[in-house]
């Protein structure tokens, strides 16, 4: 009698968490929105509903005054795309953390105004209807908080009833919200990624890194927003010059890097001599760190993170779509990607 009580028991906590409902989305982080074919064909296989699309920039320009840069622009065909296969756009802002050190609580919220009228222009402009979510995306600090909450209220005064505003929230936001806040918007997009040092020659990865992952979702069942979840598909190479950080190269393929004059140990690529490969001037000397995902660590992170939130729905989006993103995996694994959340 004891024994059949204790395997109910444990079939009843196997099934404590009923299926979390899952929304797939991609983020899409250049300026021209104009999907290839692969990607599109990507977007309908994985039953894709939703593309956060950053609209433009906010950065310190002119007078140091923060001011739009890098705004999107649309091709035909690809609103056409998103019409036919009811996907919905999710307008992006990024803003610099350093465009919000200077201005005070009443220029932020103004400035917040302002990128509203903004994005409300741009769809104007576009014949874009039924956004439903604007995200700012903003690595805010202790220091720029209270200009960051104060620029997210202007925004949120200017959206339509109903629209939602979510956030980015990066993980150090999440691990120490004491002093970085809880931001006033109505979702977080926990990023699960750029975690590590860049500029540490030492760092195994700095954009995924489960070990280091897990120093900080510690209070992710406790955190006061409603989250979606990023996950990174992106790679770069990290270059070191006479032993310090001397910038990030993209799109360098890892078979460009086979010649006599690099030489490679596990993630590290060393040139043992001058050579141009891909543009790219390098130096005898010179190193690169290859930051990239492999599927089974994607994985792990998803895993992780799932067994900290709660039953409520939520949104994967992968970062980001784009065919050289794409084609590092195999259909099955991006769908995997997704399934990890439920």
């Amino acid at each position: 009698m004891n024994f059949i009580l204790i395997i109910l028991i444990f079939c009843a906590a196997c099934h404590s968490r009923p299926p979390r409902e899952v929304l797939r989305a991609f983020y899409f982080w250049k300026s021209n929105f104009a999907l290839q074919p692969f990607e599109k064909k990507s977007v309908q296989d994985l039953e894709v509903k939703k593309i956060y699309l950053k609209y433009f920039d906010v950065a310190e320009r002119e007078a140091n005054r923060p001011s739009p840069i890098a705004q999107v622009s649309f091709a035909a065909d690809t609103k056409c795309f998103l019409r036919q296969n009811g996907i919905e756009l999710i307008p992006v802002v990024f803003i610099t953390n350093q465009s919000l050190e200077k201005p005070d609580a009443t220029a932020s919220f103004e400035l917040g105004e302002k990128i509203a009228d903004l994005i409300y222009a741009i769809n104007q402009q576009q014949e874009i209807k039924g956004i439903r979510q604007v995200q700012i995306d903003c690595d805010w600090s202790k220091k720029t908080k209270a200009n960051f909450f104060s620029l997210l209220r202007g925004v949120k005064s200017k959206l339509d009833q109903g629209q939602l505003l979510s956030a980015t929230i990066r993980l150090h936001q999440l691990k120490f919200k004491l002093a970085t806040g809880i931001p006033p918007v109505d979702r977080g997009a926990l990023m699960c990624y750029n975690m590590g040092n860049l500029k540490d020659p030492t760092s195994k990865n700095s954009i995924l890194d489960v070990d280091e992952m897990k120093r900080y979702i510690g209070s992710l069942a406790s955190y006061e927003l409603p989250l979606d979840i990023a996950l990174p598909i992106f790679d770069w190479k990290v270059l070191f010059r006479n032993k310090s950080y001397a910038g990030l190269i993209s799109s360098l393929p890892d078979s460009m890097l086979s010649g006599g004059a690099v030489k490679q140990t596990g993630q590290r690529f060393e040139f043992i001599r001058d050579t141009t490969i891909g543009g790219y001037l390098f130096n005898s000397g010179d190193w690169l760190r290859n930051e990239q995902q492999a599927s089974k660590t994607i994985f792990e992170a998803g895993d992780l993170v799932s067994k900290k939130l709660s039953s409520a729905p939520t949104t994967v989006i992968l970062y980001h779509l784009d065919s050289l993103n794409l084609i590092k995996y195999k259909p099955d694994e991006l769908e995997d990607m997704f399934n990890r959340l439920r």
